[in-house]
């Protein structure tokens, strides 16, 4: 099987990103050795996050091209950066004897500390950024004033090293058996609850979620039309939602979706089922679609 140019990249970088990861870890264990003035294993180690930190820094560079910035080859050089400053108290101490025993000299006590710190607040800061677009919906769905209960599901992206935010979820204010869940998107993470938005996909609202399949006319690759196979999950009320002609109310943004809650359910419930799915002709695509109930949320 052919492995494409993306793949290829992809793992290249992954690959860098643990040699940064290792000789990073032994650029710091140089430096602890050479303050214990163990002067042959300061020199090798330091040498080596020398050699493995200045590779690591080029070839990302040179093959890994739409990563090329300053900003990705300064990280990449920390390690030799590392083993320069390993080999360099290395040489500060070379007319010291070694110690022996259990000898632990200031230098070296303060930069366990000092390591210790660091690595708690990089492991604090790294937990932020990770979660940061989670964190974010969650914040701007909690300040809405009629709903409450919200749940923000994902799944972790190992391509991006960060959590990837799918639906968000919550019910209305006083209401516990209410329930919608909105397909996220960047607009959600920032909008008041009476902005309209252009996008706007409801997962399920109530008891009831959504499926469908059709047929839509497309253009190929070389300009030829053809026609094209899709699956429906959601309701999309954007305007190029397929189903959005069949919903007889305005609802552009959160507040909307909540003032029309029990009306959305109601007429939900007259909608075809999966096995008489209804059909719906447009210009260019024909739709089947349906609803499934969902019978943990009973409608109100």
């Amino acid at each position: 099987m052919l492995v494409s140019a993306l793949d290829l990249q992809k793992l290249l970088f992954k690959v860098m990103f643990l040699a940064f990861v290792f000789s990073l870890l032994l650029g710091l264990l140089a430096i602890f050795v050479a303050l214990l003035r163990r002067s042959q294993a300061a020199k090798a180690l330091g040498s080596f996050c020398v050699a493995v930190g200045l590779v690591a820094g080029i070839l990302p560079g040179v093959m890994y091209v739409p990563f090329t910035t300053p900003l990705l080859l300064v990280p990449l050089a920390i390690p030799a950066l590392l083993g320069a400053a390993a080999l360099g108290i290395n040489r500060y101490y070379k007319d010291l004897p070694p110690l022996t025993g259990f000898q632990f000299p200031l230098p070296a006590l303060i930069f366990v500390t000092l390591l210790v710190a660091s690595i708690a607040g990089l492991y604090k800061a790294g937990q932020r950024a990770y979660f940061y677009n989670r964190d974010q919906a969650l914040a701007n769905f909690q300040r809405m004033p009629a709903i409450e209960s919200v749940v923000v599901h994902g799944r972790p992206d190992p391509d991006l090293f960060e959590f990837w935010v799918e639906e968000i979820e919550f019910s209305l204010v006083g209401r516990p058996e209410t329930r919608i869940r909105l397909a996220a998107n960047y607009s959600l993470r920032h909008c008041d609850s009476d902005q309209p938005l252009e996008q706007l996909t409801i997962k399920q609202i109530g008891p009831w979620t959504f499926g469908g399949q059709g047929m839509i006319s497309t253009t190929s690759a070389d300009g030829q039309p053809r026609r094209k196979k899709v699956s429906i999950g959601d309701l999309s009320l954007g305007v190029d939602g397929p189903l959005r002609s069949l919903i007889p109310l305005k609802i552009e943004s959160v507040d909307d979706i909540v003032a029309n809650y029990d009306k959305l359910v109601e007429l939900l419930e007259s909608w075809p089922r999966v096995e008489t799915p209804g059909r719906l002709e447009l210009e260019d695509q024909v739709i089947e679609y349906w609803v499934t109930e969902v019978d943990s949320v009973p409608a109100p």
